[in-house]
């Protein structure tokens, strides 16, 4: 199968999608001829190479015209709401059909006729709406992760979060819980730390604004971290890990399967997008008035029993091969490519028809009946007609 891969891309990216592509593009190119696709941005950093993961890369007008001489079997678009991510309007614009591997959903730029598709769609298979095949994808988890350093050797218990404020909006919930349990009879001689990871600059200033205005006792930190793996490394470093968040319109960011795969406790809400995290691997909160409290129970149990952090890495391990392996992630996208092939080349054939149809009215405006198509323009012409 020929392929069209729309994704941001990049070692450094904060991307889902590029994390994801990182992930399954090799296994994936094992059985299928696949081109990626990425915007001028991402060809301009990627240099005179023009190949990634030894494949070819394109941007946008290049690979269609490259469709209409050579058809593409399927277009596999990467939607997320990162600002990287090139593809939500572009898909939004209808022009040309395909998959939609969805990983976050950004209801302030899709319109409500797409909204029905993701919604509705079932974990690994989708239902068709304008066209388009929604998919729900689930991160393949490639990296080897170090033995666990078991329970951080420090008097201090270092809780960790990462990423937008507005990601984790739970953070006063860990703050008044550390607070109270400093006033209680049992933590009053504790020590505590909040650390608190920034991907980017962007996200630094807006958590450390956050931390700025917040009045408190407690040791609140902000560290910016550009890479990938460094956070990953720095968050085995945590007593424990809160993913606590209201927001059902994402996916849960890697850095929540770091901290399962390293075996550092981590807290989430009992529903949304941790709702599938198994409760042997990870503390469930009850988002509401009793948060607080479940919170403090979860920190205070962590120090009365110092748990084995290398049995719960293995336990983390194990769920990570498999729901995250990267043979069954690549296995659940073939299923939804064969699935809806047969569709896809239908309504790509209808969408290519159009395209051409266009072209030619375009030509026939601009230059009249009696255009010449031997002139050296009129390739050009043709290529960028589309727009």
């Amino acid at each position: 199968m020929k392929i069209a891969w729309f994704s941001p891309i990049g070692q450094s990216s904060n991307s889902k999608g590029a994390l994801y592509s990182q992930s399954v593009l090799p296994e994936l190119a094992q059985r299928h001829e696949i081109t990626v696709v990425v915007d001028d941005k991402s060809y301009c950093d990627i240099g005179e190479a023009a190949t990634y993961l030894g494949l070819k890369v394109l941007i946008l007008h290049q690979a269609l015209n490259l469709d209409l001489k050579a058809k593409f079997d399927a277009f596999v678009y990467q939607i997320e709401s990162n600002p990287g991510s090139a593809w939500t309007p572009f898909f939004q614009a209808e022009v040309m059909p395909g998959v939609l591997v969805v990983h976050d959903f950004p209801i302030d730029t899709v319109p409500l006729s797409a909204a029905a598709m993701v919604f509705n769609a079932p974990a690994a298979h989708g239902i068709r709406a304008r066209g388009f095949t929604g998919y729900i994808g689930q991160t393949a988890m490639p990296w080897i992760v170090a033995e666990s350093k078991g329970f951080p050797d420090t008097e201090c218990f270092r809780l960790g979060l990462c990423g937008l404020p507005e990601r984790n909006n739970r953070f006063y919930v860990l703050r008044n819980a550390l607070e109270n349990i400093l006033q209680s009879e049992w933590g009053a001689n504790q020590e505590f730390e909040i650390t608190w990871i920034a991907r980017s600059e962007a996200e630094e200033r807006e958590i450390e604004a956050l931390i700025s205005a917040c009045a408190t006792k407690i040791v609140i930190k902000s560290v910016l971290i550009k890479d990938r793996l460094q956070r990953y490394s720095e968050i085995q470093n945590f007593s424990l890990y809160s993913a606590l968040c209201l927001d059902t319109r994402h996916s849960l960011d890697p850095e929540v399967y770091a901290a399962v795969a390293a075996g550092v406790p981590v807290l989430c809400a009992d529903f949304g997008p941790s709702a599938d995290l198994p409760r042997e691997l990870v503390f469930k909160i009850r988002l509401g008035l009793s948060e607080v409290r479940e919170v403090e129970n979860v920190i205070q149990a962590l120090q009365d029993v110092r748990i084995d952090r290398k049995d719960l890495q293995q336990a983390g391990k194990r769920y990570l091969e498999l729901f995250h392996d990267t043979k069954s992630v690549v296995a659940d996208l073939e299923r939804v490519l064969e699935k809806t092939a047969q569709l896809q080349t239908q309504l790509a054939d209808q969408r290519r028809s159009q395209q051409q149809a266009a072209r030619a009215e375009l030509i026939k405006t601009v230059f009249g009946e009696s255009f010449d198509r031997s002139l050296w323009y009129a390739e050009t012409v043709r290529d960028f007609s589309w727009i």
